[in-house]
């Protein structure tokens, strides 16, 4: 998990690199497939194709990395998982527009709520 009451937050533009050709993919959350800038632990390494996810609560977030854990521990399929705290400056709207015309406004609203009611941990 990335974050503390302490340090600086990373922006996601310092994170991840938008491919080209890269659109979002829900209407919702802000979410895509990066490329990761920085290493997230040896399962994720500078250069990794990765899942992005902003938008949903920190405890959420939490709950999924738990349950891919544990799908792990168990022998199930899983992913490697990394919660990590930033602030947003990709343009997630127009990413998901890119997908289609009616997403981006979603988006748009997901954030801007989630940076409004979501206290840094």
């Amino acid at each position: 998990e990335g974050g503390s009451g302490s340090s600086a937050v990373m922006r996601d533009v310092e994170l991840f690199d938008v491919p080209a050709g890269a659109v979002g993919l829900g209407f919702k959350n802000a979410t895509a497939c990066l490329t990761l800038k920085v290493a997230l632990g040896d399962d994720l390494p500078v250069g990794a194709p990765v899942f992005v996810k902003l938008g949903e609560s920190h405890e959420s977030a939490l709950f999924a990395a738990a349950c891919a854990r544990l799908r792990g521990e168990l022998g199930m399929a899983s992913t490697p998982t990394q919660v990590v705290w930033c602030s947003p400056r990709i343009n997630w709207a127009a990413l998901a527009d890119a997908a289609n015309p009616k997403w981006g406004h979603g988006v748009r609203k997901r954030l801007a709520k989630a940076l409004r009611e979501t206290e840094r941990p």
